[in-house]
């Protein structure tokens, strides 16, 4: 019988207390389909390869708490044991917890853990009341471990599939159930969780603006979740406080792929505190296990080489983690108690303190639960007979409007305990303030991800696109350019983008120019495509000002596809006559404007010819389908499903596109894929039924019309294309398809090709045009925009370096700077007094500090060959005229 496992860690200066070891698996044992393409069973009855595979696994691999997913419900019932408490009891699994299916939408299979001691809690994570939006529903247990205070939180999922929008939406919303769980349940960085199981991801990230319109009609989402919702491939973003770690467990090889298909979809997250002391894992695959010895221990001998290809289409992930140890102490501590959320040069540090020298080289491992706020180093050394070490934390912008935040900071080491600290973070996104004039303001949303509108910038795009260096066509907003240097892109569905932000005038003067400057940028080309234009305007005082010399004009006659580096053109413009007051705001609105004859490129996927019946053996039977250039998922989201039409069920299992199904793609940009499958039955009626990410796309049938009456297309009258292959046709000859011209099925007719016209999968059929619907639209961005609150000290509408009088006192500014007296100030004036002295008469005037002036007279206005030179010393300077004639004239220079 398997026992807890314990081990003893000897340190060089200090001894400490024997570790408890736990070992954990997640196992997705693959359910098993039934003829009409429904699950029926996932373990089956022991003695049948399905049940044995996995119980030879489960052995071999050894775990005290294992989480299966794809558990039918009907291996959940029996007597006197089902197939499940067989399972467990063969095993030694005396504790079993079954996730419930009640308010969920995937019945059929369930989430199971399993575990050689007591669960002092397990239940289901589930929607608020009234609420339905998970598929099927993790499962939350805390382990009774023997020996060991820290009983391990153990969180098994098994996420919604697709790749679709609607599947990322229902999974972002399944994984923010399990963040709310998990931050609810009092389990901190420090304590032992650990979160695992088929996470599903696939598909790009997205961010939601509303609730998906397409979405079953049942499902019903909780009043909590508030938008924008962002999905994102990645776990961790979705984390908050505390932040799991990411294990990165591998075959024995080094792939890191858990799904046959060499994907990864099944994960493994544990907290800081389980992260910060040893631990190891592995994805197991029964054709690596070769001898014993290799990777983790492992109980027995090695499997046969094809056990784990039999027991599912996931492998098993397993690991052993220490619960508790006792520990050196570390001390971390943060030089400053707040920074701002753009800091990219790192103005507070992180110190990490060692209450001793250090015995032997340590390695410092740092982390943070919030990635816009990180240290710059992730791991410190610290060399022996050392006691700190430190590094920076850098900041970066998350372009949401989301307040102060605390984030927290943790530092691990081998043999030392886990020390956290944390700091306040101010949102530096919520708004443009000039402080002062002169001040110039730079956007360059450096560090935005594409995921959502890039605050304090508002838009109206339902579709964010996330990261892109051209490449994509699909529709919506977008981050163009290589990370770090990101502009804010967008594509155009035939509708267009309004993007638009406030400028606050935080200064004591009116604001009444601006200089505007900014890169429009193209990223990519659609070579004779739309002439899509960025336009520009201003609103203030609820006048909007277009400002035609920001207009940007979009090539078509670029080649078609990425440009790189976005071929940047700056445009700039100087606006007059505005009138901000302080604390009063102004509007720069960008407009993405489409073409008039733009078009969203169609994301049509239809049966576009197949072949069932020839003279003699039935040969090259196959089904030709057509992907079209705004498809956003993944081929292998769709899937053929042949049907008998003498009872409406379903033939075979599902044939999903894959590797080697491609064809060739038209100039409009369509995919052509050819799907060769042996045994398309013959007739009378037969049908088929195309489906995207479990949506039936069509239901196809010929020689004559049926309902299906199971799988996605049950109760659905299938569409009689009218054609039939009567089996007197030569092979390779007269297949059935569609012609015409047009874009989307509707605009084809059904044909079966006359005698000598070839088949032709994975091409365009003879007599068939695929157009687009208008001219693909361009890949646009905005970049470097720069607003200048421009000086005018007189608040005459001249800027000040283009403004001969800038505080209009009458006096030109160079002259003013030549007299010593101030240009922008219209008190400062330079005037000559006349006054009479004891001795006579007496100029009086300024005497600016170092200015050298030149006083000249003369008795008759022309010769002015009387001159003096009286330095300002910063005071009046009086001086006294010569006597003697019965007139004088006199006047003052400075400067040259």
């Amino acid at each position: 019988m398997p026992v807890l496992r314990v081990i003893f860690v000897l340190l060089l200066f200090a001894s400490c207390l024997g570790a408890v070891e736990l070992r954990v698996a997640t196992f997705n044992v693959g359910t098993q389909f039934n003829e009409d393409w429904w699950p029926s069973f996932a373990l089956g009855d022991p003695g049948t390869v399905d049940h044995d595979t996995v119980v030879a696994i489960l052995d071999r691999i050894d775990a005290d708490v294992v989480a299966l997913q794809e558990v039918h419900t009907s291996d959940t019932t029996g007597t006197p044991l089902s197939e499940l408490e067989q399972l467990a009891a063969t095993l030694g699994y005396p504790h079993l917890h079954i996730g419930s299916n009640s308010g969920n939408f995937d019945t059929n299979l369930r989430v199971v853990v399993l575990s050689r001691f007591p669960f002092t809690l397990a239940e289901s994570i589930v929607s608020p009341p009234g609420a339905k939006e998970i598929s099927r529903h993790p499962v939350a247990v805390v382990v009774d471990v023997p020996g060991t205070d820290a009983d391990p939180l153990v969180i098994a999922a098994h996420l919604k599939s697709g790749g679709g929008l609607d599947d990322r939406f229902r999974r972002a919303v399944e994984m923010k159930r399990i963040v709310d769980y998990l931050e609810g349940s009092g389990f901190g960085a420090s304590d032992n969780f650990i979160i695992l199981g088929d996470f599903n991801p696939s598909g790009i990230d997205s961010t939601f603006t509303e609730i998906r319109s397409s979405l079953p009609g049942t499902y019903s989402l909780g009043a909590d979740v508030t938008f924008p919702l962002s999905y994102t491939g990645d776990l961790l973003p979705y984390f908050g406080s505390p932040l799991p770690a990411m294990t990165e467990p591998r075959q024995l090889d080094g792939s890191a792929a858990t799904f046959e298909s060499g994907s990864r979809l099944d994960f493994l997250l544990v907290s800081p505190g389980l992260a910060g002391r040893p631990y190891e894992t592995e994805i197991y695959n029964s054709l690596l296990d070769t001898a014993n010895g290799q990777g983790l221990d492992k109980a027995g001998s090695p499997l046969p080489s094809d056990t784990s290809e039999l027991a599912s289409d996931h492998y098993a992930i397993f690991g052993d983690f220490e619960l508790d140890q006792e520990a050196f102490n570390l001390a971390l501590a943060a030089s400053a108690a707040s920074v701002s959320e753009a800091d990219p040069e790192g103005t507070v540090m992180l110190t990490v303190t060692l209450a001793e020298p250090a015995a032997a080289p340590l390695t410092l491992a740092l982390s943070s639960d919030d990635s816009a706020a990180v240290p710059v180093d992730a791991t410190l050394p610290i060399a022996i007979g050392d006691t700190t070490a430190s590094t920076a934390v850098r900041t970066s912008r998350n372009f949401l409007v989301d307040g102060t935040r605390t984030v927290s900071f943790t530092v691990t080491a081998s043999g030392y305990a886990q020390a956290v600290t944390s700091i306040e973070v101010a949102d530096s996104d919520s708004g443009y303030v000039f402080t002062q004039a002169g001040e110039t303001i730079l956007e360059d949303f450096d560090g935005f991800g594409g995921t959502h509108a890039p605050a304090p910038w508002v838009a109206a795009s339902g579709t964010w696109v996330g990261p892109d260096d051209g490449s994509s066509v699909i529709a919506g907003g977008r981050a163009y350019g290589p990370s770090g240097e990101e502009a804010m892109g967008f594509v155009s569905d035939g509708a267009g983008l309004v993007l638009e932000t406030d400028y606050t005038n935080g200064s004591t003067v009116p604001l009444t120019i601006l200089d505007l400057a900014y890169d429009a940028e193209q990223w990519r080309s659609s070579l004779g495509g739309a002439a899509d234009q960025i336009e520009v305007e201003l609103e203030a005082g609820g006048q909007v000002i277009p400002i035609p010399s920001l207009r940007f004009h979009a090539r078509t006659d670029l080649p078609a596809g990425p440009v790189s580096g976005g071929a940047p053109s700056t445009l700039s413009a100087r606006v007059a006559g505005l009138s901000v007051a302080p604390g009063s705001t102004f509007t720069l609105r960008f407009r993405f404007v489409p073409d008039e004859n733009s078009a969203p490129l169609p994301d049509d996927v239809f049966i576009n010819e197949f072949h069932y019946d020839n003279d003699g053996t039935d040969q090259g039977e196959f089904v030709e389908v057509v992907v079209g250039p705004g498809f956003a998922g993944d081929p292998s989201s769709i899937e053929l499903l042949l049907y008998n039409g003498n009872d409406g069920k379903i033939v075979g299992s599902a044939h999903a596109l894959g590797p080697g199904d491609e064809g060739s793609t038209s100039t409009s940009g369509h995919q052509f894929f050819s799907k060769f499958i042996s045994g398309i039955q013959n007739g009378a009626p037969d049908g088929m039924a195309l489906v995207v990410d479990g949506e039936v796309m069509e239901f196809l049938s010929y020689e004559g019309n049926f309902v299906a009456t199971e799988g996605p297309a049950s109760g659905l009258m299938s569409v009689d294309v009218g054609e039939s292959q009567p089996g007197t046709n030569p092979v390779g000859e007269r297949s059935i398809g569609r012609i015409g011209s047009g874009t989307a099925a509707s605009d084809f007719s059904w044909i079966r090709f006359p005698s000598g016209v070839v088949h032709s999968p994975g091409l365009i059929n003879a007599g068939q045009a695929i157009v687009l619907p208008g001219v693909p639209s361009q890949g646009l961005a905005i970049d470097q925009v720069t607003v200048g609150f421009v000086e005018d000290t007189d608040g005459d509408g001249l800027a000040d370096d283009l403004d001969p009088d800038d505080d209009n006192d009458g006096s030109l500014d160079d002259d003013e700077l030549a007299f010593g007296t101030d240009p922008l100030d219209g008190g400062s004036r330079f005037e000559v007094l006349v006054a009479a002295g004891a001795g006579g008469p007496e100029l009086s005037f300024p005497g600016a500090e170092g200015v050298l002036y030149t006083v000249e007279w003369c008795d008759d206005l022309v010769s002015w060959d009387q001159s003096a030179i009286v330095e300002g010393q910063g005071a009046q300077i009086v001086f006294p005229l010569p006597t003697g004639g019965n007139r004088v004239f006199a006047r003052v220079r400075a400067g040259e």
